[in-house]
């Protein structure tokens, strides 16, 4: 089967189904750092480092060539994308929720996640510190906007008053939804009042932190 017209991204997500594991036991399994593994994965990085290449390719039983889609892999090493577990899922902007949600936006960059998602889901990278310690700026967040938001719920919101998304904590008091900034430096804006005409734009299921090798 020649592969020669697929990213490395897409050839070890084959891979891994193929075996049914995941980055994390994926990067378990190799000895590489869980991050570099997950940044090949979802196309971050399309020119690995050659030595994670080899711990890869070595597992898998096949060569640096074939993983690069220089070599052809057989159909018992390529298996469907319907056995993949996990999803690709669109890195949006934030400037880019509402149009994701209408369906109105051009082509952007795939991530993959391993969490169970609806096909309306994407992710976002946290840009300020307003969530830190438990999300550091760099974060990035799987939102579902199929998923129930409930008390305590981490969210993504489009404010009324406001152009692009914001990511807080939903606090629910009897009829009143409330939301909250886990900084305290951002104390001016640490507890909002939700309007009526204030959109929760999906729901955390999973977030990330990926470091510099």
């Amino acid at each position: 089967m020649n592969t020669s017209t697929l990213p490395i991204s897409e050839i070890l997500t084959h891979l891994m189904a193929s075996e049914r594991i995941r980055p994390a036991e994926l990067a378990r399994r190799t000895k590489l750092p869980q991050q570099t593994v997950q940044r090949i994965v979802s196309g971050n990085t399309p020119n690995p480092h050659a030595s994670s290449l080899q711990a890869i390719a070595e597992y898998f039983h096949v060569t640096v060539e074939q993983l690069r889609g220089i070599e052809p892999l057989s159909l018992l090493q390529l298996k469907s994308k319907e056995t993949i577990e996990g999803s690709k899922i669109p890195l949006l902007d934030w400037g880019q929720v509402d149009a994701w949600k209408q369906k109105n936006i051009p082509d952007v960059d795939q991530i993959f996640t391993d969490a169970k998602v609806s096909a309306e889901a994407y992710a976002l990278r946290q840009q300020d510190s307003s969530m830190e310690p438990y999300f550091p700026k760099g974060t990035i967040l799987i939102i579902d906007p199929e998923k129930a938001p409930k008390d305590r719920s981490f969210v993504v919101v489009i404010l009324h008053d406001y152009k692009e998304a914001i990511f807080r904590q939903l606090m629910v008091d009897g009829p009143n939804r409330y939301l909250k900034a886990l900084n305290p430096d951002y104390s001016n804006v640490k507890i909002i009042s939700l309007h009526k005409d204030d959109v929760i734009s999906g729901v955390l299921v999973q977030s990330r932190h990926d470091h510099e090798d």
